[in-house]
């Protein structure tokens, strides 16, 4: 996803840290 824009990016990975937030959550 390099080629993706930062703000993509950025997106992306907040959406990531949150889903494996809440599976450690449950």
């Amino acid at each position: 996803h390099k080629f993706l824009s930062p703000t993509v990016s950025l997106s992306s990975d907040r959406l990531l840290k949150r889903s494996s937030h809440l599976q450690q959550v449950r």
